[in-house]
């Protein structure tokens, strides 16, 4: 879970534990029991790409686009 929501803050293995628990219900009622390899292949990518996690990546992605746009409006 804290994985998935992002190491060091706070509100990442909160965010990470909804969205496993959403996922695993959605998933279960799509794949059957099929849904915990499903869930295990999302998790290994996003480890492999999203190495910060979900808000790791939210804040990477605001802090790039503010320096794009400040960059723009000099």
């Amino acid at each position: 879970m804290t994985i998935i929501g992002g190491v060091g803050t706070l509100i990442g293995p909160a965010l990470g534990a909804g969205v496993l628990q959403l996922l695993g219900y959605w998933l279960s009622n799509t794949f059957g029991q099929s849904a915990l390899l499903v869930i295990g292949v999302i998790t290994i990518l996003l480890v492999l790409f999203v190495s910060y996690g979900i808000v790791g990546a939210w804040h990477s992605t605001r802090s790039g686009w503010r320096r794009l746009l400040d960059l723009l409006c000099l």
